[in-house]
């Protein structure tokens, strides 16, 4: 089935590109062996197993009874000082690396007491 879908989907391509006056071509990807159909429905959002949803919790903090007014995160490590990427366009590394270093900090410790 999936090599019969590729062969009609390669030939879509082929005969697409062939046309030429579009502003794009198309060509062989990792989804080309599958319908519209199979694609939008393995793309379409992840769906929890009855399995999952049962091990779902609710707020971890639900039931704290004293909130302090305020709460510097750079004092408890959560939050690292900020550094200066200059112009290598990395931001998108910067921001994900200090959000998995703030995610283990406040995983690995016991900052709330």
């Amino acid at each position: 089935m999936c090599f019969q879908t590729f062969k009609i989907n390669v030939e879509y391509i082929d005969t697409f590109n062939k046309v030429g006056d579009q502003t794009y071509v198309l060509s062989v990807n990792g989804f080309a062996d599958q319908t519209n159909e199979k694609f939008v429905a393995s793309r379409n959002g992840y769906k929890k197993s009855s399995e999952e949803r049962k091990l779902e919790t609710s707020f971890r903090y639900e039931n704290a009874a004293v909130v302090p007014s305020s709460m510097d995160w750079r004092k408890k490590g959560v939050v690292t000082p900020i550094k200066d990427q200059g112009q290598c366009g990395s931001c998108w590394a910067f921001s994900t690396v200090a959000s998995m270093e703030g995610i283990a900090q406040l995983t690995t410790s016991t900052l709330i007491s």
